[in-house]
C-alpha cells in the first residue's frame, strides 16, 4: 500500500515531510500557538530535522526532532481510519447540592473525591484531543462512560469536549453505565449527545442507529441502565436486538464492512458478574448468525483483545482503557487507531495502539497490525 512517511514535532506541531539527511541544531525561540500542550507529540527516539514547505513561514521554527513520532499517512481513497476511544471520564466533577446526593451520587462523589480524581487527568485529555488533530483519523468511536455520575454540568462539559474534538458527522457515540448513573439521567444524555447518535436513514436518536461512514456501516447500541447498588451492569434488552437483527437482514445484500459499537464486552470471562452485559448471551448469538467484521467496547479500563464467532470466522472483539487514566489504579490512557481498506469486495483490517506515558506525559503509537485476515463480502 502506498505511503507517505510524516513526523510530528513537539515545536512545529503540523505534519513535515521527514528529511533524514538535513542537519540538525538546536531550537531557536518561538511562541507556542495557542491551545497547544507542552508536548502534543507522540515519542520516537531518533533524531530527525523537519521543514515545513508551506503554507510558507506556517514553522514557528526548524527543530531537531528529538521527540517525534513517524505517521504512516495513507495515499487518499485507499484506507479509511477509525480511531476508538473509551471511558474518558471528563474532569472535574461540578459541585453538588444537597439534594444531587440524595441518590447512588454520595457515593460516586466519595469515590471520586477519595480514589479517582487523581486518575482521571484532564491534561492526558488535553494531550488526546491535540494528538487525534494531528492524527486526522477519518472518524472517532466513543464507546462510553465520558461522565462519572452523570450529573447535568458533566454531560454539558462532555458535550463541549466532544464538540472541540471533531465536526459531529465524524463522532459516532454511545453511552456507558456511568452516564446513566441514576435514574433519569440517561434521558439527558441522550437528548443533549444527540447529534453523534442520531440514525442516518431515519434522523432519529435511537438505539441501534445506523451510521454509514466512507467504506463503514458502524452500529451503535445503548448497554447504559441505571442501577441503585453499586453493580455496574449493562442490558440491550429485547427491543434493542430484535431491531438489531431487522437493521442487518433490511441490508444483507449490500455486503459493506459493519462495526458495532457498545459499552459493556460482549465476550464471556471478560469481567465480573457485577459489572457484565446481562444479555451478552443474545448478542454472541445474533452476531454468529448475522456477522460483524469488528466489535469495540470499553468498560474495563484496559486494552483487550478477543473474539467471538461469526459466520465467516472469528468476529474481532477490541476493549478499549480509559483515554484519560494516569495508570496508577488500571492500564495507563490508551486508544486504538483501525486502518479498514476496502478493495472489491475484500476488507482488510489493521490496527495500530497508542499508549499513554506517563513519565513522558504522551501517547506512544505503536507498530500497525493486521487483526484478522482478508474478509470477502
Amino acid at each position: 500500500m502506498a505511503r507517505s512517511n510524516f513526523c510530528v514535532c513537539r515545536f512545529c506541531i503540523g505534519q513535515t515531510r521527514i528529511s533524514a539527511s538535513a542537519q540538525s541544531h538546536e531550537p531557536k525561540k518561538y511562541t507556542r500557538p495557542a491551545g497547544i500542550g507542552k508536548a502534543a507529540v507522540l515519542v520516537l527516539p531518533r533524531r530527525w530535522s523537519c521543514r515545513r514547505a508551506s503554507p510558507p513561514g506556517a514553522c514557528l521554527i526548524n527543530c531537531t526532532l528529538r521527540e517525534a513520532v513517524r505517521i504512516l499517512a495513507p495515499v487518499p481513497g485507499a484506507m479509511y481510519t477509525i480511531a476508538h476511544l473509551s471511558d474518558l471520564h471528563i474532569p472535574p466533577l461540578p459541585a453538588m447540592r444537597p439534594w444531587h446526593l440524595a441518590s447512588k451520587r454520595l457515593l460516586g462523589l466519595y469515590s471520586w473525591h477519595h480514589k479517582w480524581k487523581a486518575e482521571h487527568r484532564q491534561e492526558i485529555l488535553d494531550q488526546l484531543r491535540a494528538q487525534l488533530q494531528v492524527l486526522r483519523p477519518d472518524h472517532i468511536c466513543v464507546t462510553g462512560d465520558l461522565t462519572f455520575t452523570s450529573h447535568r454540568k458533566e454531560v454539558d462539559q462532555a458535550f463541549a469536549w466532544l464538540e472541540s474534538l471533531s465536526p459531529p458527522e465524524r463522532i459516532s457515540l454511545v453511552p456507558g453505565n456511568h452516564d446513566a448513573y441514576v435514574p433519569g439521567s440517561l434521558q439527558y444524555v441522550r437528548q443533549r449527545w444527540a447529534r453523534w447518535m442520531q440514525d442516518d436513514d431515519s434522523g432519529d436518536q435511537q438505539f441501534p442507529y445506523l451510521h454509514r461512514r466512507g467504506p463503514v456501516d458502524i452500529i451503535g447500541l445503548s448497554s447504559a441502565i441505571a442501577v441503585l447498588t453499586p453493580r455496574t451492569v449493562g442490558r440491550l434488552g429485547r427491543q434493542q436486538l430484535e431491531r438489531l437483527r431487522r437493521l442487518i437482514e433490511e441490508r444483507a445484500d449490500e455486503k459493506r464492512p459493519r462495526l458495532l459499537l457498545l459499552h459493556h464486552p460482549p465476550q464471556d470471562g471478560a469481567t465480573r458478574w457485577a459489572k457484565r452485559l446481562i444479555d451478552r448471551r443474545e448478542l454472541q448469538q445474533l452476531i454468529e448468525i448475522q456477522g460483524f467484521d469488528l466489535v469495540l467496547h470499553g468498560h474495563l479500563h484496559k486494552p483487550v483483545q478477543a473474539s467471538l464467532a461469526g459466520p465467516r470466522g472469528p468476529t474481532p472483539v477490541f476493549g478499549a482503557a480509559s483515554a484519560s487514566a494516569r495508570g496508577q489504579r488500571y492500564a495507563p490512557a490508551h486508544f486504538h487507531l483501525f486502518h479498514v481498506h476496502r478493495q472489491g469486495d475484500t476488507t482488510n483490517i489493521s490496527v495500530q495502539h497508542a499508549h499513554y506515558n506517563p513519565a513522558a506525559g504522551v501517547f506512544e503509537l505503536q507498530p500497525e497490525q493486521a487483526i484478522l485476515d482478508p474478509v470477502q463480502g
